[in-house]
């Protein structure tokens, strides 16, 4: 069986073609597909999942820096071959992932602070492993001693 780099060569997928810089726009994980913005022009070029070039759950984070090619498709320009920035760079993933059956359900990040699709142990959004407060995304101190908690509580009580 031909694997799936191969099975391409005779759909538009070149070696030799042209190559441009751009950004993620947006990119929609639970439909796998999105567009990015060609550096330059205004030009918006349509990216599936399928022609990103990574391991494990293929996605694109917004503002994501992209090498890529382009072949006429179905409704305008589609992407193929997407890769990171410059040769060796990996591709920046999501931090969004779909929740399969429970679509409708958000999940609060205590982290960055965001209703999504992670939870704090697995945001990419803040880069740090120091532990911050529930309430109020400090790093200083954590919910139980929160002092916004504490004056909340406060005015309940009153």
């Amino acid at each position: 069986m031909e694997s799936k780099e191969e099975s391409h060569q005779g759909e538009g997928h070149m070696d030799n073609a042209p190559r441009y810089l751009g950004s993620c726009k947006w990119f929609n994980v639970l439909k796998g597909f999105g567009f990015l913005l060609m550096d330059g022009s205004n030009d918006e070029v349509f990216v599936h999942q399928s022609e990103l070039q990574m391991k494990g759950f293929r996605s694109l984070e917004n503002g994501s820096r992209v090498s890529f090619s382009t072949r006429p498709g179905k409704k305008g320009i589609e992407a193929f071959n997407v890769r990171g920035e410059t040769d060796g760079d990996e591709l920046t993933g999501s931090s969004v992932r779909p929740l399969g059956k429970k679509k409708n359900s958000l999940i609060r990040c205590f982290k960055c602070g965001g209703y999504g699709n992670h939870v704090a142990a697995k945001c990419r959004k803040i880069q740090t492993d120091n532990k911050v407060c529930y309430e109020c995304r400090s790093s200083d101190h954590l919910v139980g001693n929160c002092p916004l908690r504490a004056d909340l509580q406060k005015g309940m009580a009153q």
